[in-house]
């Protein structure tokens, strides 16, 4: 959900989602993750897990590390951890 762009060319929704809180009740991004496929008239029969690599493969990092500073703290990290040197 960090890359709403991403994740509206997957889905098909017509709009474009936006991160909950990030102090959230539990199973908030499971159940926004549904209502996207939902209003693109998908119905994925894991909850839309199934979707993972298409969205990851359509996911602009930058654009996602900006949205989410968990995501963007877990790319610099990794980012540094594969640095030579």
């Amino acid at each position: 959900m960090a890359d709403p762009v991403a994740l509206q060319l997957v889905t098909g929704s017509p709009g474009l989602a936006a991160l909950p809180p990030i102090r959230c009740q539990r199973d908030l991004y499971k159940m926004r993750l549904r209502e996207e496929f939902a209003k693109g008239g998908v119905t994925p029969p894991l909850g839309g897990a199934e979707y993972a690599d298409e969205i990851v493969s359509a996911m602009d990092i930058y654009r996602a590390s900006k949205n989410d500073t968990s995501f963007d703290t877990f790319v610099r990290d990794l980012r540094n951890y594969f640095r030579p040197a």
